[in-house]
Order: structure tokens, then C-alpha cells, then sequence
């Protein structure tokens, strides 16, 4: 009988207790921590909205995210860049970064826990390059990021 009982509660415990619920991290959650740039792109648009140039760099910078505040390392020095906000508008999330030089808005095109991507597009974009200055109707720049 003592047995019968016994086996009557561990049941009554092992199938009354639920998995902890999990609760998903908020966007200032996800994007706290060390990022290292996976790549750079620009992409350049004639007034047809037809890709008429593409340039895409790997370097080793690290985006040090910690706070409201963004801080870049190249892996030996880190110094303090910029602050953030964040924005919603039509379920897209932005990021909005200023500071030494910078003032400037980017989608937040994707943010897990391990990867993320930041997108910025610009109208009749004039930038230099190593052939000289070229003038794009439109451009998009995307940073994508990796812990």
C-alpha cells in the first residue's frame, strides 16, 4: 500500500510539473556582447534598379556592444565609437548609431543570438573608388556580424 502511494505522488509530480517557459530575449538582450564583422557590402543601383556594382571587404573589426554604447576593437586596441537607439516601424526593427562622424540609421535584417545583419539603404550615393567617384542612383550597405 505504502508503495502504491508513493508511486501515486512521484506520478502526480512528474506529470504536474511543466517545462519552464522560455522567455525570448528582448533586441537590447540579443545585441549586447562582442560582434566580429563577417563582411561589408556595398551595392550600387542605376535609376532602373538594376545592380550595376558590388563590393564586399572582410576585415577583423569587432563592434562591442554593451549598454546604450558601441565600442570598436581590431582585436589589440578598443576604443569607444558610438551610442544607439532602437526603433520599430511596419515590424521592422532599427538601429539608429551616432557618433565620431557618424549619424545613421540601419535596419536590423536579422538578430539571433549568433548572427546578425545590418542594412542601410542611400539615394543618388557619390563615393570614391579605386577607378574614381562613381554616383549610384541607389545603394545598400549591409554589415553582417557573428559572435
Amino acid at each position: 500500500m505504502k508503495i502504491l502511494l508513493l508511486l501515486a505522488w512521484v506520478l502526480f509530480f512528474v506529470t504536474g510539473c511543466q517545462k519552464d517557459e522560455v522567455i525570448p530575449k528582448s533586441t537590447t538582450e540579443l545585441l549586447q556582447g562582442s560582434w566580429k564583422v563577417a563582411s561589408h557590402t556595398y551595392d550600387g543601383y542605376d535609376a532602373s534598379n538594376l545592380k550595376v556594382y558590388t563590393n564586399t571587404t572582410q576585415n577583423t573589426s569587432i563592434y562591442i556592444i554593451s549598454g546604450q554604447n558601441i565600442s570598436i576593437s581590431d582585436g589589440t586596441t578598443t576604443d569607444p565609437w558610438a551610442t544607439y537607439t532602437l526603433s520599430e516601424q511596419q515590424n521592422k526593427k532599427y538601429i539608429h548609431v551616432a557618433g565620431f562622424g557618424l549619424n545613421a540609421t540601419f535596419e536590423l535584417a536579422q538578430l539571433t543570438p549568433n548572427n546578425m545583419t545590418w542594412q542601410r539603404e542611400t539615394q543618388n550615393d557619390t563615393y570614391q573608388t579605386t577607378t574614381g567617384v562613381r554616383k549610384d542612383a541607389k545603394s545598400i550597405i549591409t554589415i553582417q556580424f557573428q559572435k
